[in-house]
């Protein structure tokens, strides 16, 4: 590995990672596709996976008590259905259909929670409809590779503080790391290769959570929610014109 694609790879990671540390979710959404332009695309999403499970790994004790924990297990049950049955569920709906679909639903929604930023007691989504959006979420998942927008629209819906939000998103995503993690080892994706890049990228990994995580305990309430709002915006902007 050159000098230069490892110093381009530990900054992806280091950015990547920063904001997932910051807000509970979005790095894959940074690292994926900028990884991929070095990295082929099987050897990107398990690279990353690993360090989906670290952060997971470092945050939740720090965070253990402000989880929604019952929120949290609504959606988890049904993303991991959905991921499931994705593929079946799939094949009866066009994909062009439900991806317009989801672009229309997250770009709605992330101008409705920047607009709400400084008043987010406003619209909310009923608690038991947890289930459905971690189940369409999965499917989502499945399909293109983003389950994290549908189910960080729902929770921001749910007028919790900003630390409940972030630390029931790094549990949330912790637990489907988890069991990603276990399908692509069953799979065989993972190679001595893969730890030994990740192994590289580990400074940047660690300097960037510690740092994301100084960060959250600084940011305003309004501040933390124009930056989740945003991230969703670029996930819909990103998924308009990737070609899948």
């Amino acid at each position: 590995m050159s000098d230069e694609r490892l110093g381009w790879a530990s900054l992806i990671v280091f950015v990547a990672f920063f904001i997932r540390a910051l807000t509970g979710f979005g790095a894959g959404l940074v690292a994926i596709p900028l990884l991929a332009l070095m990295y082929p695309l099987p050897f990107v999403v398990p690279l990353q996976l690993l360090f989906e499970l670290g952060i997971s790994g470092l945050l939740l004790p720090k965070v253990w008590r402000e989880v929604d924990w019952a929120q949290v297990g609504r959606v988890a049950a049904g993303m991991l259905v959905g991921n499931v049955s994705g593929s079946f569920l799939l094949a009866s709906v066009a994909p062009e259909f439900l991806k317009t679909a989801l672009i229309v639903v997250v770009l709605l929604f992330s101008g409705y929670l920047a607009w709400i930023a400084d008043r987010p007691a406003g619209f909310q989504i009923g608690r038991r409809w947890g289930v459905v959006f971690g189940l369409v979420g999965g499917v989502f998942g499945g399909a293109f590779g983003m389950s994290g927008p549908l189910v960080v629209l729902y929770l921001s819906c749910q007028s919790m503080r900003k630390e409940v939000l972030r630390a029931s998103l790094i549990g949330l995503f912790g637990i489907g790391s988890i069991w990603t993690l276990t399908a692509h080892s069953f799979n065989g994706l993972y190679s001595v290769e893969t730890f030994r890049v990740a192994v590289w990228l580990l400074p940047a990994f660690l300097l960037a959570t510690w740092l994301g995580h100084r960060a959250h305990l600084r940011v305003s309430e309004v501040l933390f929610r124009r930056v989740v709002a945003g991230i969703l915006l670029l996930a819909g902007l990103l998924l308009a014109g990737a070609g899948i």
